[in-house]
């Protein structure tokens, strides 16, 4: 049976066909239409999915059943493809990460604040089930104060500057594929800016980061110690240390299960989803929308910007720029 909120998708890659997966799971949630970077690729996709396929954005967001737009392309193109939708009168579900830089994710935000439309980034980390009940025990104190976190995400994968993940023009490299799942996670956990920011990375020779190492100090003398790599296979998985336990996080970025450890014992928090749980957060901003809210609770607009920074502040640490940003100056 179809749904009765419609989504229009601007891209249909790899992270739309996994999305589409968990979409029937959504309360209500369907797609309407669909765009992307050829026409025949939106039209596969949308045959695929029972939507229609346009030849262009604009008139994608014009399809009368669309509700809601999300983004999943290239992050290069987050943007120019959200600001049209907003001028279209469409409340935006964009991927992460959010922009370029801080400065971009001001504008779109500011953009869907002036037009009183809601807009919230793509980040399911925080939506999922196990994330939620690990974040709402650590804020109870079940493992006393935070002192340390220690993140990983990193898979080796060949160079190939036609590709998404190392083509400079498309702002490829580690940090911004995967890297911004860990600075999300130190958000998460202690809710504020870094202090201090250390940051090295390792370059390729199209001058991509192939590897970046983040350590993050916050206020009190905690930190936080984060790598993120698509050159080198290091897990994905994260530690939290308190004083008064841990919590193990196996593939932190989507996990289905945790370890909480303290003197009193040993807890596992599970989720036993079918799919990979993209349904959590297309259910969050429907339920936002349609309550009329302009931002998620758990992902706010401040939480956004906080990590836009961050991520500005490491790239100017490390030397990190796009051919495009040069051409800009």
């Amino acid at each position: 049976m179809k749904g009765n909120f419609g989504w229009c998708f601007v891209g249909a890659g790899s992270i739309a066909h996994r999305v589409m997966a968990d979409m029937y799971k959504t309360d209500g949630g369907y797609l309407a239409a669909v765009c992307a970077n050829t026409f025949e690729h939106a039209k596969t996709f949308a045959e695929k999915y029972g939507a229609r396929a346009y030849m262009t954005a604009d008139e994608a967001f014009s399809d009368p059943e669309v509700r809601a737009v999300y983004v999943a392309v290239p992050h290069t193109a987050h943007k120019e493809v959200t600001l049209s939708a907003i001028r279209h009168g469409l409340p935006v579900l964009c991927e992460k990460p959010f922009a370029i830089t801080e400065a971009d994710a001001a504008e779109m935000i500011s953009a869907a604040r002036g037009a009183g439309l809601y807009i919230a980034e793509g980040m399911w980390t925080r939506h999922n089930v196990v994330m939620k009940q690990v974040l709402e025990r650590i804020r109870r104190g079940a493992i006393g104060d935070v002192a340390s976190v220690r993140a990983d995400f990193s898979f080796a994968s060949a160079f190939n500057e036609s590709s998404r993940l190392w083509n400079p023009a498309l702002a490829g490299g580690a940090l911004f594929d995967i890297g911004v799942y860990t600075v999300a996670l130190a958000d998460f956990i202690f809710g504020c800016e870094p202090s201090r920011i250390d940051a090295s990375a390792r370059f390729a020779k199209n001058g991509v980061d192939a590897s970046t190492s983040v350590f993050l100090s916050y206020p009190g003398g905690a930190a936080a110690e984060l790598f993120s790599s698509i050159e080198v296979s290091a897990g994905d998985n994260a530690r939290i240390i308190g004083t008064k336990g841990t919590v193990e996080l196996p593939k932190f970025w989507s996990p289905t299960h945790a370890v909480i450890t303290t003197p009193s014992g040993r807890e596992t928090i599970e989720d036993n989803r079918s799919g990979e749980g993209f349904n959590y957060e297309f259910d969050a901003a429907m339920n936002d929308i349609r309550a009329g809210r302009l931002e998620n609770e758990y992902v706010t607009h401040e939480y956004t910007l906080r990590v836009m920074r961050t991520l500005d502040k490491i790239r100017a640490i490390t030397g990190l720029r796009y051919p495009f940003e040069a051409a800009c100056e």
